[in-house]
């Protein structure tokens, strides 16, 4: 262990517990734990379930390790429930060996009746044989735009089966067309990579950066030879899952390419060998090919390669879905973890592993590797996106545990738009403690599908920044639709991340009648601190751009909004209410201010008082003080309802905080 190690702590990176970082940038030497996944078959295929820790023998770049920690994950059956042994209680609290799968439908290489049958088999593999604890990611593949995420990594079947259902990019419609298409490519350019009825999330490639940036034109020479583009992202794909502990499973749906690629497929699955990925590729075209030619039937040999070199295996025949389905749960659902502690510097290098078994008669399964982890400042831009994907989308990011601070969503519209205004608190003496420096912010919002609609970035010097909070917000004009809304910090040298997550649903325009936005709700005498983010777009038009007091007037800096946490013994808040009145000449209004405990059904009518007004083009704005009784410690709701009577019309909105 290394003398100049100033502090401890735990994260995950590889499949490595680290037990001590050091604190210097040179990472020199730190203590871990280090984990391996095993698969033992017997002569008939079978997994073999009784093995100890006494049965295996391991080595790690030649050396003979000492197996300090052993774990065994057996399927339930029938016969024999789920089982789930351990000889050390770190791996069972701490560490997440669990399953994960990658689904690649392979848009590229399919037609309509291969994208058909392949998203029917992955929807069986998800029906039927995901297990507690299990985790998928859903991502599909085009030449045009590369690889496009529609679900990150998640334990919810529900999310992993709509996002499988939603890759609606259409392939060519035959086989015939299909071979077509790659002749068009060879004489054209493609000028546009994305439109309004994308879905997912672009995820690096050749052809542009996921975060709004300009996407590219692929050169002819790329554009002549969609394959190879394939081979390139799916290795820089390979490359980022590396920060992912254990095994990863990729189940690719393809109907193959031609046999001159052989050997470049053979180079993507070493790839994916070498960062623990085991590809199963099932060729979806693989049956037709038999009546087409031996040349048809010789592109699935560029699957079968790539299975083969990766530790995975070809399954020739979609069509029998079932079969393949129960065989990659044999393969990946019975597993032993063999732990050892080693000695490791963070310099990216690669260990080659080796693992053996004293017992005769049984095939060994283990990852042929590991790369040591490395510095942030070292990863590549697509590493660097998919640890931002992973704080910004996964509820138990693998990279590390963030910093969490609150967020608030609030909604503002008229008859021809509507709103949203992101207000984080961000704590500015919890950033520092953590050892923030010089920081990157993001902001990012997804649709249900999981598209990126808005994204702004800049970095931030915290230690310019004397108060305790910093409250930044956001401004964004979005169609009608249910948000995800993401804002991520993260150290440049570090990558230490801490996040803000909420989210919006943006209703349509008011057509008639009344409505009411979500009110800013604020702490009298609590001077307050704000930042905003702009997109680029918009720099450009900073003198003209919305600010939070042009959407909510009586804002003050001698008052701090209320954003989740309100001190016990809090009797007065202030709130502005925006509220709109459409097609009614003239209109009576009265408004109620109601709070609920979260866990009772009762609500209390609270009094308050009109501070003072404005009217702004169809909008009415209202500073009211609000009485609020001694409320004790809790989950609280206050409901503002507007009702404008001579139409009959009502609106309300609801914010929510706690008592701490």
């Amino acid at each position: 262990m290394s003398a100049k190690i100033k502090f401890s702590l735990i994260v995950f990176f590889a499949g490595i517990v680290v037990v001590a970082i050091p604190q210097d940038i040179q990472h020199e030497v730190t203590v871990t734990l280090k984990l391996i996944q095993v698969y033992v078959l017997d002569n008939k295929r079978n997994p073999v379930t009784d093995l100890k820790k006494e049965d295996f023998i391991l080595y790690d770049n030649g050396n003979l390790q000492t197996i300090t920690d052993f774990e065994t994950h057996f399927l339930t059956t029938p016969e024999k429930p789920s089982e789930i042994k351990t000889l050390h209680p770190l791996l069972e609290s701490d560490l997440r060996m669990n399953r994960k799968f990658l689904f690649i439908l392979d848009i590229q290489r399919n037609d309509e009746i291969g994208m058909i049958k392949a998203k029917r088999a992955a929807l069986h593999f998800v029906d039927n044989h995901f297990i507690s604890g299990d985790e998928a990611e859903v991502l599909s593949y085009s030449p045009l735009r590369g690889l496009i995420l529609h679900e990150y990594l998640t334990s919810d079947q529900q999310k992993i089966r709509e996002a499988i259902s939603r890759a609606k990019e259409i392939p060519v419609k035959t086989l015939a067309d299909r071979d077509e298409e790659k002749e068009k490519m060879s004489m054209n350019r493609v000028t546009k990579m994305d439109s309004e009825s994308d879905v997912g999330t672009k995820i690096g490639g050749q052809y542009g950066k996921m975060l709004g940036s300009p996407f590219s034109v692929p050169s002819l020479e790329d554009a002549v030879k969609p394959e190879m583009s394939f081979v390139i992202d799916n290795s820089e794909l390979a490359k980022a899952l590396r920060f992912i502990p254990g095994n990863k499973y990729i189940i690719l749906f393809s109907g193959g390419s031609q046999q001159s690629y052989l050997e470049a497929f053979a180079r993507l699955g070493k790839i994916f060998a070498d960062s623990n990925c085991q590809v199963y590729t099932v060729d979806t075209m693989g049956i037709r090919n038999h009546f087409l030619g031996k040349s048809k039937r010789m592109e699935g040999e560029t699957l079968k390669e790539l299975s083969e070199i990766s530790g995975g295996k070809y399954f020739e025949n979609v069509d029998e879905y079932e079969t393949i389905s129960q065989e990659i749960q044999n393969i990946t659902g019975n597993y032993y973890v063999l732990g050892y502690y080693i000695d490791e510097r963070w310099d990216g290098r690669y260990h080659n592993i080796e693992v053996k078994l004293k017992r005769k008669g049984c095939e060994v399964f283990a990852q042929g590797g590991y790369f040591n982890p490395k510095p942030f400042t070292e990863f590549s831009e697509l590493e660097k996106q998919l640890h931002l994907i992973d704080l910004a989308l996964s509820e138990n990011p693998y990279s590390q545990e963030p910093l969490r601070f609150p967020l608030e969503t609030l909604t503002f519209s008229n008859r021809k738009e509507t709103n949203l205004v992101l207000l984080s608190a961000i704590p500015v003496e919890k950033v520092k403690e953590a050892g923030f420096e010089e920081v990157e912010m993001t902001t990012l919002i997804f649709s249900e599908k999981n598209s990126i609609i808005y994204s702004s970035q800049g970095k931030i010097n915290f230690s310019s920044i004397p108060q305790k909070t910093l409250y930044h917000y956001v401004i964004s004009s979005l169609s009608p639709g249910h948000y995800k809304c993401r804002i991520i910090l993260r150290d440049l040298k570090t990558g230490k991340g801490a996040v803000a997550s909420s989210s919006a649903n943006i209703i349509d325009p008011l057509e008639s009648g009344i409505r009411i936005d979500t009110p800013l709700l604020l702490i009298p005498k609590k001077k307050a601190f704000y930042s905003k983010s702009m997109e680029k777009d918009d720099e450009k038009k900073r003198k003209k751009s919305l600010s939070l007091i042009h959407i909510y007037p009586f804002l003050t800096s001698e008052h701090s909004p209320l954003i989740r946490d309100l001190d016990q013994g809090t009797t007065k808040l202030l709130g502005v209410v925006r509220y709109s009145v459409i097609g009614v000449e003239k209109s009576n209004i009265e408004l109620s201010i109601y709070i609920k405990k979260s866990s009772s059904e009762q609500k209390i009518l609270l009094p308050f008082s009109i501070v003072a007004s404005e009217k702004k083009g169809e909008s009415d704005i209202l500073l009211v003080e609000i009485q609020l009784q001694e409320l004790k410690p809790g989950d609280y709701s206050l409901e503002f309802v507007t009702e404008e009577i001579t139409s009959n019309s009502k609106s309300q909105s609801t914010r929510t905080f706690r008592i701490k």
